[in-house]
């Protein structure tokens, strides 16, 4: 499933007869959600790609989730990170400061002061 929320040519691939998702660069349990600041868009790609993602999981029953980074995780996992990525995207988009442990660790929080710049040009 192509998409452009981590980057132009992102994709992610549902493995239907397994129940599983590769994510690629997304619902991350360690990372935000790493936008392409030279988009048009950046939230908007990155929530069209979610939302790509969460049909996918509907549509195919998917229930193993594996990310590029960060652990495998179920079906409970899966609806926790979209909803953790989410947050985070909401937060960015209404200006305010998300509450994310992953925004702990310096280099993501070095990405997300450049996403707040990014969005606030």
């Amino acid at each position: 499933m192509a998409h452009r929320a981590h980057a132009p040519g992102h994709a992610a691939l549902a493995i239907p007869h397994a129940g599983a998702l590769l994510a690629g660069d997304m619902l991350s349990d360690l990372e935000i959600p790493l936008l392409d600041t030279d988009a048009d868009d950046p939230l908007g790609d990155y929530w069209a790609g979610l939302e790509t993602l969460e049909r996918a999981i509907a549509e195919y029953g998917l229930h193993t989730l594996v990310p590029g980074h960060g652990h495998v995780g179920d079906t409970a996992e899966l609806a926790r990170r979209l909803a953790a990525d989410r947050r985070y995207l909401d937060a960015l988009a209404s200006g305010r400061q998300p509450d994310d442990e992953r925004l702990r660790t310096p280099w993501l929080a070095d990405a997300h002061r450049g996403h707040v710049e990014r969005l606030s040009a």
